[in-house]
Parts: C-alpha cells; sequence; structure tokens
C-alpha cells in the first residue's frame, strides 16, 4: 500500500466531483450529479458515508446547461432520481433527515429552474 493512502482516499472519495448521469425520458432532460467535498471522521469508509451536499445540473438533449440547484444539506440521496410523468424527484432518505423512515422509501418531486 502507499505511504499516503489515507489521503489519496480522500481525494478519490470526498473531493467535489461529479458522479451520475441520469436520462429522464419524460422531461427530455440529463441530470448530473454534483457532490461536495465532505470528508467525515473515519475516511476510510467510504461505503457505508453518504455525502452531506449535492448539487443537480440539468443539460438538454445538445448538452447545453438548461438549469442547476443546490440541494438542502442532509435532507437528499443524490444517488436515486427518476423521471415520470410529474416530474423529476429525488430521494430524501439521507441517514442525517430526521424525516426518513427506515421503513419506506421516500421522494420529492422537484422544479427544474431555467
Amino acid at each position: 500500500m502507499f505511504e499516503d493512502m489515507p489521503e489519496i482516499m480522500k481525494l478519490i472519495n470526498y473531493a467535489d466531483i461529479y458522479t451520475d448521469l441520469f436520462y429522464l425520458k419524460n422531461q427530455k432532460l440529463m441530470v448530473r450529479v454534483a457532490k461536495f467535498e465532505d470528508v467525515p471522521d473515519n475516511y476510510l469508509d467510504a461505503d457505508s458515508f453518504l455525502a452531506s451536499r449535492w448539487g443537480l445540473v440539468f443539460l438538454d438533449s445538445d448538452f447545453n446547461k438548461v438549469g442547476e440547484m443546490e440541494l438542502t444539506p442532509d435532507r437528499f440521496n443524490g444517488r436515486n432520481i427518476f423521471g415520470d410523468h410529474e416530474g423529476i424527484w429525488i430521494s430524501t432518505d439521507h441517514p442525517e433527515n430526521p424525516d426518513m423512515s427506515e421503513d419506506f422509501l421516500r421522494f420529492r418531486l422537484i422544479t427544474v429552474k431555467q
């Protein structure tokens, strides 16, 4: 292992980074998920950590930016997004969200500001 492996792990797992790209057919949009820098106390356990700060960038079919939003910290899970005839839904299942329930998957309808 590298001598500076803890520092390498922090850079890989916890720096500002774009993560997922979701295509939402009904909206004819792509959603690029941004995860903002967030380093937990135990930064070697990346699998059990969920970032607290997320942003979304909305792109049209030509990859032009048509909107963006920064989500309220500790309230959303940027890994779970989908679109349907009603709009764009994002998971509110974040471990720090006081409304989270282990028994249900919860999503909130969001609006793209263009």
